[in-house]
C-alpha cells in the first residue's frame, strides 16, 4: 500500500494565522470545520513546492518566507496512516480569494484556532480526533514561534 502524503501551509501575518471553514468533504464529520490550507502531494512534487502550490491554491497568497515546522501523521479511512509536512508561510502577500474548498476564511490568534469545539459525533471518531490532534500540536507550534518571534524582534 502506497503512503498517502500532504502538506500544510499555515500562513501567518501581523500575529494572526489564517483558518479556512471546509465545505463539503468526503467525510461529513469535516465538514464546517477550521483548517489550515494544505492537501495532498502530487506525485515526483517536492514538499516545499506542494505546500506553496496548495497555499496559493486554496487562498490565492504568495508566500516567500517558509520554514519547516514538523512532520506528523493522522489515522485515514482505511485504517492507514496519511503523513504530514507542515510549513510556516510567514507574511504572505496578496489578498485571500479561497478555492470551492472553503467558505469562509478567518484571521485568527493561534488560541482562538485552539478554541474550536468538537462535536459529540466528531469525538467519537477515531479518525478525526486523530486528525485533531494533529491539527492542535500545529497551532502550539506556531503559536510559540510567533511569541519567539516577536521576543527576538
Amino acid at each position: 500500500m502506497a503512503i498517502e502524503r500532504g502538506v500544510y501551509m499555515i500562513m501567518v501575518r501581523n500575529r494572526k494565522v489564517l483558518a479556512l471553514r471546509r465545505m463539503e468533504d468526503e467525510d461529513p464529520l469535516f465538514k464546517g470545520v477550521l483548517d489550515y490550507p494544505g492537501g495532498r502531494m502530487h506525485e515526483g512534487e517536492e514538499m516545499v513546492e506542494a505546500a506553496l502550490r496548495e497555499g496559493l491554491e486554496e487562498t490565492g497568497l504568495r508566500v516567500e518566507q517558509i520554514e519547516f515546522l514538523r512532520e506528523w501523521k493522522h489515522l485515514w479511512d482505511d485504517g492507514s496512516s496519511f503523513h504530514v509536512t507542515t510549513f510556516i508561510g510567514w507574511e504572505p502577500e496578496g489578498e485571500v480569494r479561497l478555492s470551492d474548498e472553503h467558505s469562509e476564511y478567518l484571521w485568527l490568534s493561534p488560541a482562538d484556532v485552539l478554541a474550536q469545539t468538537c462535536s459529540a459525533d466528531q469525538r467519537q471518531s477515531e479518525i478525526f480526533m486523530s486528525w485533531l490532534e494533529g491539527f492542535r500540536e500545529d497551532t502550539r507550534l506556531v503559536e510559540r514561534k510567533i511569541d519567539a518571534y516577536d521576543a527576538s524582534g
